[in-house]
């Protein structure tokens, strides 16, 4: 029974750092709609308008 309780606590000590961890994560990049994104249209368009020079961006 007391092995019970420990995998129970160790599972929510688990789920409770991954919520506040994204959490974290969601607050402190809320400004970027890129964030966490693997690779799509929006976030190449973006880089492309930060970039002055184009032939800068081919190299990145």
């Amino acid at each position: 029974m007391l092995v019970q309780y420990i995998l129970v606590a160790i599972v929510l000590v688990l789920a409770s750092g991954y919520t506040f961890w994204r959490i974290r994560r969601v607050v402190k990049h809320k400004g970027n709609p890129c964030e966490g994104c693997a690779g799509c249209a929006l976030k190449d368009i973006r880089q492309k308008e930060d970039c002055h020079d184009y032939r800068n961006y081919r190299k990145r």
